[in-house]
């Protein structure tokens, strides 16, 4: 499912209870709950070759919204 690994690197514990979210047919989204809920997504490399591309378009968008609508409510990396 998900590493122990990749959730130390997030700062969760092994003991974090993780839940596949949907079907997933390009990217795996996990509900990992430690303390506080989080979203997990594990990018598909073979789709998206560049997933620093992603993560820039998430952060571009994340801005704008923060500056010209605080009020929505807009998921971010972290």
């Amino acid at each position: 499912m998900v590493p122990e690994s990749v959730l130390s690197a997030f700062g969760l514990s092994s003991s974090a209870v993780v839940k596949p979210i949907g079907s997933g047919h390009i990217n795996k989204t996990f509900l990992v709950e430690d303390q506080k809920k989080y979203v997990l997504q594990r990018i598909n490399i073979n789709v998206f070759t560049r997933p620093e591309i992603i993560a820039n378009n998430n952060r571009i968008a994340a801005d704008y919204l923060a500056k010209h609508h605080p009020e929505y409510l807009f998921l971010t990396a972290l």
